[in-house]
């Protein structure tokens, strides 16, 4: 359950978003069934974005954790806020987009660009996993059939 209500002067302006992605932001923060754990993690996210800078400016989790602490007053562990991402981006259509590097964090997808950024480390990750799959279990017909469907879409 959540853990403050929602007044809408709480948040900054979602203007600065695409109108869809805004909306699946509102109806999860308007929803009484969202977990708190994901509700925190969201409305710290959108605090802290900064609305202009999107990919430029991802929010690492350590600040999402800060500003929990201290001015929502609950502390999430990073654990969570991770588990909360995958959420919003698996349950509710949220696209979220993760940076790596020297500028890591958490930023709201807006543009294609951003969402091919978002991507690639994930895209990475799946080729790697698929390897991994094929040495372990050469013969399973899904794992061939995996690997096949990767060389001729995503290049090996």
């Amino acid at each position: 359950m959540l853990s403050l209500s929602l007044q809408p002067d709480m948040l900054q302006p979602l203007d600065y978003l695409p109108s869809e992605l805004a909306q699946r932001i509102t109806a999860c923060l308007e929803d009484i069934t969202t977990p708190s754990f994901i509700f925190n993690s969201l409305l710290a996210l959108i605090e802290l974005q900064d609305p202009h800078a999107g990919s430029l400016s991802p929010v690492p989790l350590g600040e999402i954790q800060r500003y929990a602490r201290n001015i929502l007053r609950v502390d999430i562990p990073e654990r969570e806020i991770k588990r909360a991402v995958k959420l919003l981006i698996e349950q509710y259509g949220i696209a979220i987009g993760s940076a790596r590097g020297s500028a890591h964090g958490y930023f709201f997808v807006t543009t294609a660009d951003e969402a091919e950024l978002a991507a690639e480390p994930l895209l990475a990750e799946i080729r790697s996993l698929a390897k991994r799959c094929a040495t372990l279990s050469p013969r399973n017909p899904y794992v061939q059939h995996l690997l096949g469907q990767m060389e001729a879409s995503l290049g090996s």
